[in-house]
């Protein structure tokens, strides 16, 4: 068969029943290819997992045998099996050498992260892609195919495992904080890590999603946290009028839930950052923003950058301010130390500003956003 525009990249002779057979293979080594095909093969099994339930088992235990497994998640054994298998075949897990148990590979980690982009973008937030007309169209879009809370919690929280709680966890150690507070704390993956940095330290979660809620009160009961770890179910917005679950604080950090205030309610956000800044200067601590700025044009930055402000520009009417924004709307808050540092993902940046006790009484300025970003 003529095949002049590929080129066979490999070649052997193999005797089949004494008749000799060519083989080769039109494959090619393109390393491109070969990271979106395997990415591919681990999004959907980790997807699958995540919807079962199974994948914070898998992380959590350092051995999980199958027939635990199917009674934890409520799946016929022969089935969870089966998914184990093809996990072991994609190189995700490994067998235990007693032949009984599944434990995490050394690749598991990483695709997990990887894949968090990828299902960030594809599954939660799906409904963008499949109603996109609507969402352009129809100004009830929202309320008619909303996101799935649990769903953008899980896979933002399978990006920040490397991209922005290692820098984060390191600030906290720094700072050794006796309460630490968590601002839109979703599965409180944070708190857990920052308890286990700290020694004595205690946590407290706010978030708005009740089903997350649910998740971070059975993952702290499951390390044996429920003691050290409160967790709230109110919104951002609550803390203007009520900020007493602020109180003691040494650090408070807040997960990409500021912008979800910007621009419309800019005058809350203003608001909750001064409510910390008082609470927080009365023991010397920081804010930590982990946020979003608005297309980075950088080689490293450019793809996801752009697919994240688009998203939250023109399908959730959000206002992604600037670094020098930002800046401006902490100054407007009370602080007046902020820096600002890259991390991994792109178009994401983590934002810390120390508060300070200060006798004097006066003015704060007024924040107003930059008119040539418009």
């Amino acid at each position: 068969m003529e095949r002049s525009n590929v080129e066979v990249q490999e070649r052997e002779l193999e005797t089949v029943e004494n008749r000799v057979v060519f083989r080769g293979t039109y494959a090619t080594t393109t390393p491109r290819l070969r990271d979106a095909t395997d990415l591919a093969g681990c999004v959907s099994l980790l997807e699958l997992g995540a919807r079962l339930g199974l994948i914070e088992t898998l992380r959590r235990e350092t051995s999980v045998e199958p027939e635990r497994l199917a009674a934890e998640i409520a799946v016929p054994v022969q089935k969870v099996r089966a998914l184990l298998h093809a996990y072991v075949a994609a190189g995700l897990l490994v067998r235990d050498p007693d032949g009984k148990g599944y434990s995490r590979s050394e690749e598991f980690d990483d695709y997990l992260y990887f894949s968090g982009y990828v299902l960030w973008g594809l599954s939660a937030c799906r409904p963008f892609i499949e109603h996109t007309r609507d969402y352009l169209c129809a100004p009830k879009a929202p309320q008619s195919h909303p996101r799935d809370g649990g769903l953008v919690a899980v896979f933002s929280e399978w990006v920040g495992s490397k991209a922005f709680y290692p820098p984060v966890l390191g600030m906290i150690r720094e700072i050794a904080p006796k309460r630490f507070i968590d601002l839109g704390c979703g599965t409180a993956k944070l708190i857990v890590g920052a308890l286990g940095a700290v020694e004595g330290c205690d946590g407290v979660g706010i978030d708005l999603d009740p089903g997350v809620c649910r998740l971070a009160r059975m993952s702290a009961a499951a390390r044996g946290l429920s003691d050290r770890i409160r967790i709230y179910e109110r919104s951002l917005q609550s803390l203007v009028e009520d900020p007493s679950p602020l109180d003691g604080a040494d650090i408070v950090h807040a997960g990409f839930v500021f912008h979800d205030l910007l621009p419309e309610e800019t005058d809350v956000a203003v608001a909750v950052f001064r409510n910390c800044h008082k609470a927080l200067s009365e023991t010397g601590g920081y804010l930590i923003l982990t946020e979003l700025v608005p297309y980075e044009s950088n080689e490293r930055e450019r793809k996801f950058s752009s697919l994240v402000t688009y998203f939250h520009m023109q399908f959730m009417q959000r206002r992604l301010p600037r670094p020098s924004e930002w800046a401006a709307l902490l100054h407007a808050g009370g602080f007046q130390e902020v820096e600002i540092f890259e991390v991994d993902m792109p178009g994401a940046r983590i934002i810390r500003a120390k508060a300070r006790k200060s006798d004097r009484n006066d003015p704060l300025p007024v924040f107003a956003w930059d008119k040539s970003s418009e």
